[in-house]
């Protein structure tokens, strides 16, 4: 199963800090990753949150070079390991880290409209007309979710 996902494409769907950090993982795994981000640009907007101590393990096994980073640019949380950060800030050295990977390409611009699941991958197609096709998809588009909506989740 193993190699079979290491021959592997996919697509993550939102390229927010959760789908750029998904995307960094399995870049590491799959062959492809197709990540589709919907707004045309990356605006530097959103609010702070904290990173704790398991989501900064988590990100050092992704990325340490990435994690060094964040550690200098994140601001600790009283007494706590908690790390607090600019969301846009959080995303762009997530981008910086992910474009770096040549099996990742970015598509930006680009709407989440339908899924055909087919026998032997997925599809998917965006409103602009794109049509992607991998082995799985992830949904990362955030709280107001098109892809869960879309399978009724």
């Amino acid at each position: 199963m193993f190699e079979r996902r290491q021959n592997a494409a996919s697509i993550v769907i939102g390229a927010g800090p959760a789908g750029l950090a998904c995307a960094l993982g399995l870049s590491k795994v799959c062959k492809k990753v197709y990540l589709v981000e919907k707004h045309a640009s990356f605006d530097r907007r959103g609010a702070t949150f904290g990173m704790s101590k398991n989501g900064q393990l988590a990100l050092e096994e992704l990325s340490p070079e990435l994690m060094h980073y964040m550690r200098q640019v994140g601001l600790k949380s009283g007494s706590t390991d908690t790390l607090m950060f600019v969301w846009w800030e959080m995303r762009d050295a997530l981008l910086k880290f992910v474009l770096k990977q040549d099996n990742v390409e970015l598509c930006c611009g680009e709407e989440f409209a339908e899924i055909e699941d087919r026998e032997d991958d997925v599809k998917v197609t965006f409103k602009s007309g794109l049509e992607l096709s991998a082995d799985f998809i992830v949904g990362a588009d955030g709280v107001h979710s098109q892809v869960r909506n879309v399978l009724g989740l």
